[in-house]
C-alpha cells in the first residue's frame, strides 16, 4: 500500500493513501510532501493567520517580486538619471559628480553579487528577497533626503523684478555671505554629496539579492512546463520600471515645484531656468511602496507548498536534471578562473559586450539631459520619449535576437552564435550617427560667446557693466532683441524693469532697447527623428543580448557555466557600466561654456555647446562600437577554432568506439 508522507513539527507522521491513489503506476514524485506552518504557511514568527494564506501560491510571489523589480526599476533606473540636471541645478553639481552618484549603484552589486548568490541559494530566499526590499526602500528615502537639508534661502527675492539689477542691493556680492558656503569659501554641498553616493549603495546592496535569487525561487516553486513564463513575466517587468520611471518623473519635473507650492508672489513656469521640479517624490513613494513589499516578502516560506514534489516529478519525467552535489572548494576557484581567462571565445565576449555597457552605461543616465540640452523639449516630454526608446528598443531587440537564433539555428551553435553577434553589431555601429541629427540653436550670451556692444573684447565683465558688482552666482538669463543673451540683467547693465521688461540697459546700444525675461528662442527641431534614430539604435544595442549569452554559455564547459556569467557580470560592471556615467560626465562637462560660481568655485554648468557635445558623443560611441565589432569577430574566431577541436574530439571517439566494437566482435569470434 502507498503512503502519504506528512511532516510536522520535523517529525515523519506516516498515513495511508485514499483508495483512488492506491494505484501503482503512480510515480513515487506523487507523495505529497507537505511542511508544517512555520515552514509553509505565509506570515511572520507566531503571526500566520489563515485567511492570509491565499498569499501562498507562485502567482503571488510573482506579483509581489515583480512589484520589487518595477519600484526598483523606477527609483534607480528612471528617476535617478532624470533628476540628474535638477540635482546639478539645485546643489551646484557638475556631470562629473552626478556621474559618481549613478556609478555608486553598481558597487555595491559588484562586491556582494557572488556573495549573495552563493549564500543566498542555500538559504531562505525570500527573506534575503525581503531585506533586499527593505534595505532599498531606506535607499531610496535616503536619496529624497538632502531636499529637505539643503538651505531654501529666499526664493521670493530672488524672483522679484527688481532682483539681479545693475546697482541693487541684491548684486553686492560675497562668496561668504553665499548661502551654503563656509567662511572660507569652499562649496556647501559635499554633504549632499555623500548622502546621494550613500543612498545609490544601499540601493546597489538592496537590489543585489532580485535577478538571482528571484529567478530561482520562481524555477524551484512552479512547474517546469511554466517556468519560462513566469520568468517571462518577471523579466518584463524589469524594463516596465524605468519606463513607467520616465513618464512619471518626466511629469514630476514637469508639473511639480520642488516644494510642492511656489511661494508667494512667484511666478514660475517650468521652462523658466530658476524653476527647479519635484525630483524627490518620486524616490520617497517608491521608498514607501518598497517598505511595504519587502515586509510581505518577508511573510512566504523558505519554499511553497508541494515544491518539492513538483521538482521530483519533473526530475522523474526528464523535464530537468537531477542536482549535483558540489563542494564549492575554493581551491577549484584559481584552476577554474585560468581556465576561462585563457578561453578566447569566452574572454573576446566579454570584450565586446563590456565596451558596449561602457558606452550604454555611460550614455543612459544622461540621456534626459542631452535630449533637453540638444533637443529643447520639456520633462513631460522627455520622459514620454525615453519610455519609447526603453520599451519598444529593448523589447525589440531581444524580439529580434530571438527571432534570428531560431531562423539561423544558433541556439546550440557556439559559432554561429558568435557569427550572429559580430554581423549585428557590425550593422549597430552606423547608429550611432543619430547624435548629429541637428537639435535647437545655440545659446550664444553677451561676453562668453559674443563681445557686448561697442566693444571687441569678449569678456563677461565688461566696460557697460564694471560699476553693477554682478555677480556669477546669480543666474537670471534675459533676452535681447538681437537674439543674443545675457546671464543677468545685472550683466546687461539694466537699471530698470517693468512688467518683466528690463530697459535703460548701458550694455546695449539704446537705453529705449527692450528685454525679456528667459532664454531667446533656440529654434528646436527633429526631436521625432531623434528619438526613431534612438530606438534603432536600441534594437541593435539588444539585438546580441541572446545570442551573446548563447556564446558565454557554449564556450565554457558545463560545470563552469555559473562562474563564467559571475565572472562576465563583474567584468561588465567593474570595467563597464561602473566607470561609465564617471566617463561620460567627464565628457559632458568638457563641452561647458559657462559655468556658475558657486563660493567662489565653478557650480553647475548652465550653458552647453551642444553642437560640439553632439560631435563628441558621436566620436565616442562610433570607435567605441568599433571596438566591440572587434571583440566580436575574434570571439567568432576563436569559436571557430573551439568548435573544430570538439568536432576532432568527437571523431576520435566514435573511431575509438568503432574499434572496440570491432575488437569485441573478433574476440567473440574466436570463442566460438
Amino acid at each position: 500500500m502507498e503512503e502519504n508522507t506528512m511532516v510536522t513539527n520535523h517529525k515523519v507522521r506516516v498515513s495511508p493513501s485514499p483508495p483512488d491513489e492506491q494505484d501503482s503506476n503512480r510515480l513515487p514524485s506523487d507523495v505529497v510532501v507537505r511542511l508544517e506552518d512555520d515552514d509553509v504557511r505565509w506570515g511572520w514568527l507566531r503571526f500566520r493567520p489563515e485567511i492570509l494564506q491565499s498569499l501562498l501560491t507562485p502567482r503571488w510571489f510573482l506579483v509581489f517580486v515583480s512589484l520589487f523589480s518595477i519600484a526598483q526599476g523606477m527609483a534607480i533606473n528612471s528617476f535617478v538619471s532624470i533628476a540628474i540636471p535638477t540635482l546639478e541645478k539645485q546643489f551646484s553639481f557638475s556631470s562629473t559628480q552626478t556621474g559618481v552618484i549613478v556609478s555608486s549603484n553598481d558597487v555595491m552589486g559588484l562586491l556582494l553579487v557572488c556573495f549573495v548568490s552563493f549564500r543566498g541559494d542555500y538559504g531562505h530566499k525570500t527573506k534575503w528577497l525581503g531585506y533586499g526590499a527593505l534595505v532599498t526602500s531606506i535607499g531610496c528615502i535616503m536619496f529624497a533626503l538632502p531636499n529637505f537639508l539643503i538651505e531654501r534661502g529666499d526664493i521670493a527675492k530672488k524672483n522679484e523684478e527688481s532682483f539681479g539689477l545693475c546697482g541693487s542691493n541684491t548684486t553686492q556680492h560675497s562668496y561668504r555671505n553665499e548661502e551654503g558656503c563656509s567662511a572660507d569659501g569652499t562649496v556647501g554641498t559635499s554633504m549632499y554629496l555623500m548622502i546621494f553616493i550613500l543612498s545609490q549603495l544601499l540601493s546597489g546592496a538592496g537590489t543585489t539579492p532580485l535577478h538571482t535569487l528571484g529567478t530561482s525561487y520562481i524555477d524551484e516553486n512552479v512547474d517546469p512546463k511554466y517556468t519560462s513564463v513566469y520568468i517571462g513575466v518577471f523579466y518584463a517587468t524589469i524594463m516596465l520600471g524605468p519606463g513607467l520611471g520616465s513618464i512619471i518623473g518626466g511629469n514630476l519635473l514637469n508639473f511639480i515645484y520642488v516644494d510642492i507650492k511656489l511661494p508667494p508672489n512667484v511666478y514660475l513656469k517650468s521652462k523658466d531656468p530658476a524653476w527647479i521640479g519635484a525630483w524627490w517624490l518620486g524616490p520617497l513613494a517608491c521608498g514607501g511602496l518598497l517598505f511595504v513589499v519587502g515586509i510581505i516578502l518577508l511573510g512566504f516560506p523558505k519554499q511553497l507548498a508541494n515544491a518539492t514534489r513538483l521538482r521530483q516529478q519533473a526530475i522523474e519525467r526528464g523535464l530537468i536534471k537531477k542536482g549535483e552535489n558540489v563542494s564549492g572548494n575554493m581551491k577549484d576557484i584559481l584552476p577554474v578562473t585560468k581556465s576561462l581567462l585563457t578561453n578566447g571565445a569566452f574572454m573576446y565576449q566579454n570584450m565586446a559586450l563590456t565596451v558596449s555597457a561602457l558606452v550604454g552605461g555611460g550614455l543612459g543616465p544622461f540621456l534626459f539631459k542631452i535630449i533637453r540640452t540638444r533637443y529643447g523639449a520639456s520633462p513631460s516630454i522627455i520622459g514620454l520619449s525615453i519610455a519609447l526608446i526603453l520599451i519598444p528598443g529593448a523589447g525589440g531587440g531581444i524580439a529580434l535576437g530571438s527571432f534570428l537564433v531560431k531562423k539561423f539555428g544558433a541556439k546550440d551553435s557556439c559559432k554561429s552564435a558568435a557569427k550572429m553577434t559580430f554581423y549585428l553589431q557590425l550593422v549597430g555601429i552606423w547608429t550611432a550617427v543619430i547624435f548629429l541629427i541637428p537639435g535647437c540653436e545655440y545659446s550664444n550670451f553677451a561676453g562668453i560667446d559674443k563681445s557686448y556692444k561697442n566693444s571687441n573684447a569678449i569678456n563677461i565683465k565688461d566696460s557697460c557693466n564694471s560699476n553693477c558688482n554682478c555677480s556669477l552666482s546669480t543666474y537670471n538669463p534675459i533676452c535681447g532683441p538681437d537674439g543674443l543673451n545675457y546671464f543677468s540683467p545685472c550683466f546687461a547693465g539694466c537699471t530698470k524693469v517693468t512688467n518683466l521688461s528690463y530697459t535703460r540697459c548701458s550694455c546695449l546700444s539704446s537705453p529705449s532697447t527692450v528685454l525679456k525675461p528667459g532664454l531667446c528662442e533656440q529654434n528646436c527641431k527633429n526631436l521625432i527623428y531623434f528619438l526613431v534614430g534612438a530606438v534603432i539604435l536600441t534594437i541593435f544595442s539588444f539585438s546580441n543580448a541572446i545570442p551573446s549569452k548563447i556564446v558565454t554559455l557554449r564556450s565554457v564547459p558545463d560545470n563552469q557555466r555559473a562562474y563564467a556569467l559571475g565572472l562576465q557580470f563583474v567584468f561588465l560592471r567593474s570595467l563597464g557600466s561602473l566607470p561609465g556615467p564617471i566617463v561620460f560626465g567627464r565628457i559632458i562637462d568638457t563641452t561647458c561654456t559657462m559655468w556658475q560660481e558657486k563660493c567662489g568655485n565653478d557650480g553647475n554648468c548652465r550653458n552647453y555647446d551642444h553642437v560640439t557635445l553632439s560631435w563628441i558623443l558621436m566620436g565616442t560611441a562610433m570607435p567605441t562600437y568599433a571596438l566591440s565589432c572587434v571583440g566580436y569577430f575574434l570571439s567568432w574566431h576563436y569559436s571557430k577554432k573551439q568548435e573544430k577541436l570538439q568536432s576532432n574530439d568527437v571523431d576520435l571517439k566514435n573511431v575509438e568506439e568503432k574499434d572496440g566494437k570491432e575488437e569485441a566482435v573478433q574476440e567473440t569470434r574466436i570463442k566460438e
